[in-house]
């Protein structure tokens, strides 16, 4: 068994009866990030998983743990709301609104450059979702396509703020 498949049971028995786990979504040096069903709501969410070896390592629960504290606090359309943070044995993760969609990097590798009126659009909101964690002194330190979500609307969504101080 793959240590992802492993994660993705462990993570299945922590959350039963609240949601529903259905696929991996992506993964990052300190995460894997699976698309759930919540299952009170009847919703999708995101949940980000914490990679089990890493909370040996000192001061990465805590690290892990203020991604989702600072994400938590702050609110803007154009930032991904955070929902629950829970521990569960080995496993350390966060729920949070599944924004569906692809991310910029992704739009960028399939579809080329964009056209001046949409790059105009994502500045404005990703400088605006900048802008509301500034302004809560929040720096994000990790802006890059990868972390910018383009949503089933077009719209932009700012992701992951795991190095943000």
């Amino acid at each position: 068994m793959s240590e992802t498949e492993g994660m993705r049971r462990r993570l299945i028995e922590a959350t039963v009866g609240d949601y529903e786990i259905v696929r991996e979504l992506g993964r990052g040096g300190m995460a894997t990030v699976f698309l759930a069903r919540d299952l009170a709501l009847d919703r999708q969410v995101a949940i980000k998983v914490m990679s089990p070896q890493l909370l040996a390592v000192e001061g990465m629960a805590e690290r892990f743990l203020q991604e989702a504290r600072v994400s938590a606090a702050l609110q803007h359309p154009h930032l991904v709301p955070i929902h629950a943070v829970r521990r569960a044995g080995d496993l350390l993760y966060f729920v949070m609104k599944f924004i569906g969609g692809r991310s910029l990097d992704v739009v960028l590798a399939t579809e080329g450059p964009l056209a001046p009126q949409l790059v105009r659009a994502v500045l404005t909101q990703v400088g605006g979702a900048l802008e509301a964690a500034h302004q809560r002194g929040v720096v994000h330190r990790d802006i890059k396509p990868a972390n910018i979500l383009i949503d089933e609307r077009g719209d932009a969504v700012v992701a992951d703020f795991g190095i943000a101080r």
